[in-house]
């Protein structure tokens, strides 16, 4: 455990990930003027669809005292504590379901674990690595059973919890409900019912008192309609059926294995690494499956890996790219990564010696990728641009605070503003144009928005709106309208012209 989280807190320091993450540094901007003017719930929420951010903001909070010592910002510090928590947790689960050797195996493997999984255990912001525990922790209820409602109760509490802490843990539904179905065909008649009965109202209850919060406890993001369910306000409206089953084909044969950032190694390309590795891991969870001590946590297991992969393939977050080949592209998959590692080192590791040879290539794959990744990480380029664009979204329905922002910001200033203007004309105009109502009422907001940003730094603010108009910048908005919003700025808006 405490070799990997030092490999960490080292690859944290050379790669700086988070000067090239937007969202995170916003989010660190808001802990900041927690810090200095007060705590407020949108402070500790930065995504509405992500209640675990709760958990890394209150640990960023706590380990302010050890932010400069460290020389890590503090979420940076709390993502780091909240990886080695979720290690260790990993590794219990794994002794208690599977015994010693799997534990043994998922405690060697984890001190590198993969290339994509380095960068996000020190990266709080999208939660995706960090919400990789909960089906693990699942696999525990599988192995435990749920002979009792009160059993039952707490394994619908823990459903309903991981699906606030982030949206993903939706994946756990199906395996959810297939325990259940066969704890109460075990318990049968009442026992039975009351097992159903259990999980649905605890698991019920605790989603709904999440929406009540979400709906009545503002978090930001007010310039744009977003629904209850809304998950940065992407449609997830499921493609056509031919559409589905490509893009099925395409995460399974090309997106999980380019997600596990393999380099080359040992004589053989990426590619032919990349596949390999998951070809040796689906084989691991087989075996897993048809052990019959394991059968049930590692089929459960493999459905929980199966219906996140076919949700994200339908979703609007799945791109099918091939030109794209870093971690922020794969970031999703750091959410099934883990559990993948875990269950095809479990079905390696209880084998005949031969068998085990799976676990020791798995195993000596990430060391040696975990020591190329060490090696040639490079330092991240500052993104503060960009960090605007994401405040201007979070808190642009309150122009003033976004202005006392900049007290915070420090030397980041002119860039945090260009950011703002760019959010505002993306977030007001992505729906309007030129002759509808919001489109004029988006013109008067910019302006007074604009009246408000200190003399100097307004050309940054006309620059980002300028920005947000030009061509390849998406969304694409109506030029139209950038014609209106400039007649109507202040004159040092076209200074930087």
């Amino acid at each position: 455990m405490a070799a990997g989280t030092v490999i960490r807190f080292v690859y944290a320091l050379k790669f700086q990930g988070w000067t090239r993450a937007p969202d995170q540094l916003a989010w660190e901007l808001l802990l900041d003027e927690a810090r200095s003017t007060g705590l407020r719930y949108d402070q500790l929420v930065h995504y509405p669809h992500e209640g675990g951010s709760i958990v890394l903001s209150l640990l960023a909070l706590l380990l302010t005292p050890l932010v400069r010592s460290a020389g890590l910002p503090s979420l940076v510090l709390a993502a780091l504590l909240f990886d080695t928590a979720a290690r260790a947790a990993a590794i219990a689960v794994a002794r208690r379901v599977f015994g010693g050797g799997a534990a043994l195996t998922y405690a060697l493997f984890s001190v590198f674990s993969l290339p994509l999984l380095l960068p996000w255990s020190v990266l709080g912001f999208g939660l995706h690595a960090a919400s990789g525990i909960w089906p693990i922790v699942f696999l525990l209820f599988t192995h435990v059973g749920l002979g009792t409602r009160r059993r039952a109760a707490l394994f619908g509490a823990f459903v309903a919890l991981a699906i606030v802490f982030s949206y993903e843990d939706l994946a756990l539904v199906p395996a959810a409900l297939v325990l259940v179905v066969l704890e109460a065909r075990g318990a049968r008649g009442a026992a039975g019912r009351r097992v159903m009965l259990g999980f649905a109202a605890s698991c019920a209850g605790l989603l709904s008192l999440h929406l009540l919060v979400r709906v009545t406890v503002p978090t930001g993001f007010l310039l744009q309609p977003h629904g209850p369910l809304s998950v940065r306000g992407l449609d997830f409206l499921s493609p056509p059926l031919g559409d589905l089953l490509s893009l099925w084909r395409r995460v399974f044969s090309h997106t999980l294995p380019g997600a596990t950032q393999l380099p080359a190694l040992a004589g053989l390309g990426k590619e032919s690494l990349r596949v390999g590795f998951v070809l040796v891991a689906a084989g691991g969870v087989l075996l897993a499956i048809l052990r019959r001590e394991t059968r049930r946590a590692a089929a459960l297991g493999a459905l929980v890996l199966v219906t996140w992969l076919l949700l994200y393939a339908a979703s609007p977050l799945f791109g099918p790219r091939r030109d794209f080949d870093d971690f922020i592209y794969y970031r999703h998959l750091a959410f099934i990564l883990p559990l993948l590692s875990l269950l095809a080192l479990a079905g390696f590791s209880a084998r005949r010696h031969a068998l085990r040879l799976g676990a020791l290539v798995l195993i000596a794959t990430s060391i040696a990728a975990g020591v190329n990744a060490l090696r040639d990480v490079k330092a991240s380029v500052p993104n503060d641009t960009s960090t605007g664009w994401v405040l201007a979204h979070k808190l642009g329905h309150d122009p003033d605070r976004l202005i006392r922002l900049l007290e915070v910001g420090g030397p980041r200033r002119r860039d945090l503003v260009f950011g703002y203007g760019w959010g505002y004309a993306a977030a007001l105009f992505e729906t309007a144009d030129a002759t509808s109502p919001a489109g004029l009422a988006g013109v008067e907001r910019v302006r007074r928005v604009a009246a408000l940003v200190p003399v100097e730094l307004r050309g940054a603010f006309g620059e980002g709106i300028r920005f947000a108009f030009g061509p390849g910048i998406t969304p694409r908005l109506d030029p139209r309208v950038l014609e209106l919003i400039l007649r109507a700025l202040p004159a040092e808006v076209h200074a930087a012209g």
